[in-house]
């Protein structure tokens, strides 16, 4: 049974103490009793009744010194799954966002909701809402593994607020700036005419595509296997006829490149490769073929190569594709994820579902 005392000889102003057992000793980082110290008597029941309804409904967390700048630098060593790439590219966010920021030292039992949003906020100043939503992102992955191990009760960046991201800052494609960009590609004989299709029409991420194999290529899809963020990210991809013949043409050239190089080609199976067999360097890429492609049309507006990942996307939720499929298309960790990106794209769609039920009403 838990233990109330009064103690008032200690100092000359009598404070109340609360005293428990504490369930998880004899483990080695507990204490064999829970207590704290309070002035008056009404502040001691208060934390004595609060402390026991968390004991038994097994909310309770033992309070730790770790502080957000402790923990967030050791999650990263072992606790996240993520690739290397990843992993450095996460460690240069919180470096520049989260640890150098007073938030760093406050202990992970005190971290609030109010905490972080008041951190989104200071960011919000300087960055973009995409950006700070993947600060958001990675602190809730991390978070959430303090969660599971009884680090904190809750996750403060759960409930957290979050700027809007505008639709204007995906710069997706509608349908006939997509044809003329793919038309365009294929009549300059652009060097990378498959990979705009693969990306316009797969929905794969760059970095994805630019691992892909041709032992990752199918009769009429792509198996995506590359290290990527999440589990959901290895998954099959469909590819429409018209990819599949870009991809042909693509394979064609390659090997007349193979022939022309000669020895000094080291073929490693990839799909998109440099003209000696390496891998490709992205940013090369947008520079040399995918900029100049873009201003050869003059209607086409200045999208980054990511954004026909988002046009795929946006494409599919306008023409009435569940979001659930989407999902697993793009590769996302869960359907929320591509609603809370792609929101602006279904803002239409309750109108339309309100028409077609009355139709359905009154036709029956």
């Amino acid at each position: 049974m838990p233990i109330f005392r009064r103690v008032s000889k200690l100092t000359k102003r009598t404070k109340y103490q609360v005293r428990i057992p504490n369930p998880e000793y004899p483990a080695a980082s507990s204490k064999r009793f829970l207590f704290e110290t309070f002035k008056t008597r009404k502040e001691a029941e208060r934390y004595e009744r609060k402390l026991l309804h968390e004991l038994e409904t097994g909310s309770y967390v033992e309070p730790t010194q770790t502080t957000l700048g402790d923990y967030l630098p050791q999650w990263l060593k072992g606790a996240m799954e993520a690739n290397e790439e990843t992993r450095t590219g996460y460690q240069r966010l919180l470096n520049r966002y989260v640890l150098s920021d007073p938030i760093a030292a406050t202990p992970l039992v005190k971290l609030t909701t109010l905490a972080v949003e008041a951190l989104y906020q200071k960011l919000s100043e300087r960055l973009s809402p995409r950006s700070v939503r993947m600060v958001h992102g990675i602190l809730r992955s991390a978070l959430a593994k303090a969660e599971r191990d009884r680090l904190i009760v809750r996750n403060p960046t759960t409930n957290a607020g979050l700027p809007k991201q505008l639709p204007h800052e995906m710069h997706a494609l509608d349908q006939a700036q997509l044809a003329r960009l793919l038309a365009t590609s294929e009549a300059t004989g652009n060097r990378w005419h498959a990979l705009w299709h693969l990306l316009a029409n797969g929905g794969l991420r760059p970095s994805e595509a630019l691992r892909l194999t041709w032992a990752d290529v199918g009769k009429d899809r792509v198996l995506v296997r590359g290290k990527t963020k999440t589990k959901g990210s290895r998954r099959t991809v469909a590819l429409s006829p018209s990819t599949m013949d870009a991809l042909a043409w693509h394979r064609t050239r390659q090997e007349a490149e193979k022939i022309a190089a000669g020895s000094s080609y080291n073929d490693r199976g990839l799909v998109f490769a440099s003209q000696t067999g390496g891998t490709l360097d992205l940013k090369n890429v947008t520079a040399r073929h995918f900029k100049p492609l873009l201003t050869a049309y003059y209607r086409l507006p200045p999208i980054r190569v990511y954004d026909l990942r988002h046009t795929h996307a946006s494409h599919l939720l306008a023409a009435g594709v569940s979001v659930h499929v989407v999902s697993k298309r793009l590769g996302h960790a869960s359907a929320k994820m591509t609603l809370d990106v792609y929101a602006h794209v279904l803002t239409g769609q309750q109108e339309d579902a309100m028409a077609k039920l009355e139709a359905y009403y009154t036709h029956t």
